[in-house]
C-alpha cells in the first residue's frame, strides 16, 4: 500500500472538485438573485401591510378603500387665457388727493445734500412733494436695497436715504415723497437675467432707444418689482410712480414667458402687471401712480404700448407725463375724454421745467 501514494492524492483532488462545484453554484445563485433584485426593484412596494411585489403583467392589487375612492381627474397642463372683462374693474383710485406740487431729482443726483436743497426749493414755491427717480431705465438702484435679486445681479445702490427722508418729513411736516420706478425697461436685468427679458418672436432679447425691455408676465419681474415697491413704502415714500408701465412702441412681434393658448394684447399685459403690483403693496397704504408715454398718447399708439387711458385712470391714483405747452393741453383733453369725472387738478401731474400757478406740477428744472 505504501507503494501507491497516488490513491491518497486522487482523494484530495476529488474533495477539491466538490468544493469548487458548490462555490460555483452559490456564485451563480447570488448572481441570479442580484439580477432579479435589479430587474424587479421598481415593482417592490412598501406599505402598511409589509413588503410585496406587484408585477404589471398580473395587474395591480386593489383594496376596498381604493375601489370606493373616486378616480382623480387629469387636466391638461396648458394655461388657458380668456379675454378679460375690464368693464367689471371697479376702482377708488385717486380719491381724496391733494394737488401734487414738487421737485424731481434723477437717480444720479440723489444725495442727502440735494434732498435738503430740494425740500427748501419746494417749500419756497409753496409745494408739498419731492419726487425721486429710485429705479431708472438702466436698472441701477438709487439706494442700498435688501432685496436679494438686486444684490445677486449687482444692480444694488450704495446710498442710505431712509434717514434723510425721515428727517425731512420731521422738518417739513406736510412734505410727501414719491419714488419713480421703471417697470418694463431695465437694461441691466434684461442683459444679466435672461428669464426676465422681453423676447422677440425668434427668442432674442428686445431692446431699443429706451433700453432693454423686460417681460411684464415674468414671475421674477413681478416679484422683484413688488419687493422693491414694498421696501420703498417702508422707507417712507408716500407714492410710487411707475415709468415705462407699457410695452415698446413697435410693430415687431413679441413673445411672452407665460404659456397661454391665446396671445394677449399689449393692454392685457400692462393691466395685468399693474393689477399685480397694486395687490402686492395693498397693505402698505401708498398711492400708485403711472408716468404716461406722451408720444404714445398723442399719436394714438395706446393699442401698441398698452397704456389704455381709461384703464390707467381706474388703476392708478395719478397720471403723470413729461411735457410742455400744447402737449399738456392735448393730454388733458384726451384724459378727460377717456375717463369720466377725472379730476385734472389733483390727478393729472405734468412734469415741467418751472412751477405753475394752477393744478398739480413737478419741476424738472
Amino acid at each position: 500500500m505504501s507503494n501507491h501514494p497516488d490513491v491518497y492524492r486522487a482523494r484530495r483532488r476529488g474533495w477539491g472538485g466538490v468544493w469548487r462545484t458548490v462555490l460555483t453554484v452559490i456564485g451563480i445563485l447570488l448572481f441570479l438573485a442580484l439580477l432579479l433584485i435589479y430587474s424587479f426593484h421598481k415593482y417592490i412596494v412598501y406599505d402598511k401591510e409589509g413588503v410585496h411585489v406587484l408585477f404589471p403583467m398580473f395587474g395591480e392589487r386593489v383594496t376596498a378603500e381604493d375601489a370606493a375612492a373616486p378616480s382623480p381627474t387629469i387636466y391638461p397642463a396648458e394655461l388657458v387665457y380668456d379675454e378679460p372683462n375690464y368693464a367689471s374693474l371697479i376702482s377708488s383710485a385717486g380719491q381724496d388727493l391733494e394737488a401734487m406740487r414738487g421737485k424731481y431729482l434723477t437717480a444720479d443726483s440723489i444725495t442727502p445734500e440735494t434732498l435738503a436743497a430740494a425740500a427748501q426749493q419746494v417749500a419756497a414755491a409753496k409745494g408739498n412733494t419731492i419726487v425721486l427717480q429710485m429705479k431708472p431705465p438702466s436698472g441701477s438702484l438709487a439706494w442700498k436695497s435688501s432685496v436679494a435679486l438686486a444684490e445677486s445681479f449687482e444692480v444694488n445702490g450704495t446710498r442710505e436715504i431712509a434717514e434723510s427722508i425721515r428727517d425731512l418729513k420731521a422738518e417739513y411736516h406736510d412734505m410727501r415723497f414719491v419714488a419713480v420706478v421703471s417697470a418694463c425697461v431695465d437694461s441691466l436685468m434684461a442683459e444679466r437675467y435672461a428669464a426676465m427679458a422681453l423676447k422677440t418672436a425668434n427668442g432674442d432679447p428686445y431692446a431699443d432707444g429706451s433700453g432693454g425691455w423686460v417681460d411684464p408676465y415674468s414671475t421674477s419681474l413681478r416679484e422683484y418689482l413688488g419687493s422693491l415697491s414694498r421696501e420703498l413704502a417702508d422707507m417712507g415714500f408716500d407714492e410710487i410712480a411707475y415709468s415705462y408701465m407699457q410695452l415698446p412702441d413697435t410693430t415687431a412681434e413679441l413673445g411672452f414667458s407665460a404659456q397661454m393658448s391665446t396671445t394677449p394684447t399689449p393692454r392685457d399685459a400692462v393691466v395685468s402687471l399693474a393689477q399685480y403690483l397694486r395687490s402686492a403693496i395693498s397693505d402698505r397704504g401708498v398711492e400708485l401712480d403711472v408716468i404716461l408715454s406722451s408720444d404714445s398718447a398723442l399719436q394714438g399708439r395706446e393699442g401698441t404700448t398698452g397704456q389704455d387711458l381709461e384703464l390707467m385712470a381706474k388703476i392708478f391714483s395719478r397720471l403723470c407725463a413729461f411735457g410742455e405747452g400744447d402737449t399738456l393741453t392735448t393730454l388733458k383733453e384726451k384724459i378727460s375724454g377717456a375717463s369720466e369725472g377725472f379730476n385734472l387738478e389733483t390727478r393729472f401731474v405734468p412734469f415741467v421745467k418751472n412751477a405753475q400757478i394752477e393744478g398739480s406740477w413737478v419741476m424738472t428744472g
